[in-house]
């Protein structure tokens, strides 16, 4: 069976850490219209990053699922998504089996791009 890489500590924990998180960003979107808040979740989600990194996450592994649709999302005011993300990814990152499409669509992306560096070195340069 697998292991999990996050345990119910750590996932409660992290839980109301981001949901205080949400609060603070949602007193801060009242008085700066929508701008401090977001800047708040922002510097939270990298923190967790890298303790995601550290943790050895990966099964989302691309720039796109490790920083730029988590940080998208915090653009939403007022509704705690920076809870809601940091749960849907200790889940991913618990139950790989379920989300193998991710890795999946990662190295797929690798070979395409692999595959096209190569036709650009063997296409003979035009001057």
């Amino acid at each position: 069976m697998n292991e999990k890489k996050f345990s119910i500590t750590e996932l409660i924990i992290g839980f109301f850490f981001c949901l205080i998180i949400d609060l603070l960003a949602v007193v801060a979107d009242v008085f700066s219209f929508g701008i401090l808040g977001f800047f708040v979740q922002f510097l939270t989600w990298l923190v967790f990053t890298f303790y995601f990194k550290i943790k050895r996450a990966e099964v989302v592994n691309t720039l796109a699922g490790k920083f730029f649709v988590p940080i998208l999302v915090q653009l939403i005011p007022f509704i705690p998504t920076l809870a809601a993300t940091f749960m849907v990814r200790i889940y991913i990152e618990n139950n790989p089996e379920k989300f193998g499409w991710v890795n999946l669509a990662d190295s797929i992306d690798k070979k395409i791009s692999s595959v096209s560096n190569v036709t650009k070195t063997l296409s003979p340069s035009t001057k």
